[in-house]
């Protein structure tokens, strides 16, 4: 039993990992909706993480994060330019994929249902996430502390905590909602799918923590 559940468990990041790295490089994973450029890569880092556990979580969240450094210092535009911090396109993926399964456990045992855990820590860390990511880069541009600032310094007179709060408010609202309507399904699916063959989810992120 151990030994298929843990074959489950990389596979499925394997899976994850092929579809962070697709979103990443083919820019799939950064639409533009209304004019606003979100990300939705943090989906199936918080499918592992809340499925698989932290370590994996974590895994997915590094190679997240490592991609955009990448692309950071490939593409050296004006908005991705201050990502070649680790600090900003690094830290802030690796953190969610590591504390999503805690915010998960505590939800579930506050409400006592594993849906409503679920619908509720892909929010709150969709937020955690959203809230260091917009922070950390206009701190790291506004103080310069990224490679090549020289050649991209932050505008005069541009109206720093507005538009800090303005692109607050509007990545994290389009974010949040598309990862409680995807992420929520696919481990209440995936629930239902291991229930037939006698693997509760519960029993697998159980074993997955025992682990760590």
């Amino acid at each position: 039993m151990k030994k298929r559940i843990k074959t489950f468990d990389l596979a499925l990041c394997s899976l994850l990992l092929a579809i962070i790295l697709l979103l990443t490089f083919t820019g799939l994973g950064f639409p533009k909706i209304t004019g606003i450029e979100i990300t939705t890569i943090h989906i199936p880092v918080l499918i592992g993480a809340i499925i698989l556990g932290r370590w994996y979580g974590s895994f997915l969240g590094l190679a997240w994060g490592l991609a955009s450094l990448y692309l950071a210092f490939r593409n050296q535009t004006v908005d991705t330019i201050v990502f070649t911090n680790p600090l900003v396109s690094v830290f802030p993926r690796v953190l969610i994929g590591f504390i999503a399964i805690d915010i998960y456990n505590l939800f579930k045992k506050l409400t006592n249902d594993k849906k409503i855990g679920v619908l509720l820590s892909a929010f709150l860390t969709t937020f955690i996430h959203t809230v260091l990511v917009v922070t950390l880069f206009f701190l790291s541009w506004k103080n310069g502390f990224f490679f090549f600032s020289g050649d991209y310094p932050f505008p005069d007179g541009m109206q720093f905590f507005s538009i800090l709060l303005a692109l607050l408010l509007s990545n994290f609202l389009i974010e949040a909602t598309l990862s409680c309507l995807i992420v929520s399904p696919v481990a209440i699916i995936y629930n239902k799918l291991a229930e037939t063959e006698n693997l509760e989810l519960e029993d697998i992120m159980d074993d997955n923590n025992k682990s760590k």
